[in-house]
């Protein structure tokens, strides 16, 4: 299903506060690793219940007030309810035939998992896009300009003369780098820099690159505490 226009979502999206688009996020990559792995990780107690994350965190913790379908990320980002998507997406002779879409979540299916995985990557970049402009920043308008081959890196945007990026797995930071050239060996890396600058106790240009990576990696979700 295609997203609406950023500018659409926006304007559906204007009732929630950005702490509440945060939240929305965070329960965002913790369905995905519940499609991957068959449970919660940030919110353990929904591992037990059927209910879906996102209508959870609407109603407990954002608050049911602001509107459980008006406020969820499906018709946030697509125009439409979860249920519209999965008739619309897996008719009854798709293979998904008299499964409903609740069972079908809990079930996990390989048909349903991929889907909603894509779905879910695409949701989390384009509200943190939200997000961004409304902290004043922009995590999505850059492009990589030098080649970078770690799997377990996640690019961040550009900074100056850098592209920045997060090494992490499971979204627990191994570190950050900032990558100034395609020469293998043309980037700078450290946690424990980029913690430093914040600190106070550095202040080269290479440290605050660092330190900007940990910052964006940290709107996104990441943490190494």
């Amino acid at each position: 299903m295609d997203l609406l226009t950023l500018k659409q979502t926006r304007e559906r999206a204007a009732h929630l506060s950005t702490a509440d688009l945060e939240l929305l996020v965070a329960a965002q990559k913790d369905l995905r690793h519940y499609y991957k792995h068959g449970t919660y990780k940030r919110f353990p107690k929904y591992n037990k219940g059927t209910n879906c994350i996102l209508c959870g965190t609407l109603e407990q913790i954002i608050g049911y007030d602001k509107g459980k379908c008006h406020s969820c990320p499906w018709t946030i980002l697509t125009g439409h309810t979860c249920l519209s998507w999965y008739e619309d997406v897996f008719p009854t002779d798709c293979g998904l035939m008299g499964t409903s879409f609740t069972a079908a979540r809990m079930e996990r299916p390989y048909k349903l998992t991929w889907r909603r995985i894509q779905m879910l990557d695409k949701w989390t970049r384009r509200l943190n896009a939200v997000i961004a402009r409304r902290k004043g920043a922009s995590l999505t308008k850059d492009i990589q300009r030098y080649g970078h081959e770690c799997k377990n890196c996640k690019f961040l945007g550009q900074y100056n003369e850098f592209d920045l990026y997060v090494c992490a797995k499971e979204n627990k930071i191994n570190t950050v780098l900032a990558r100034y050239g395609t020469a293998s060996a043309d980037y700078l890396s450290g946690l424990d820099y980029a913690i430093a600058y914040r600190n106070g106790e550095c202040k080269s240009k290479a440290d605050a690159a660092l330190a900007e990576a940990l910052t964006r990696a940290e709107r996104l979700g990441f943490y190494y505490k």
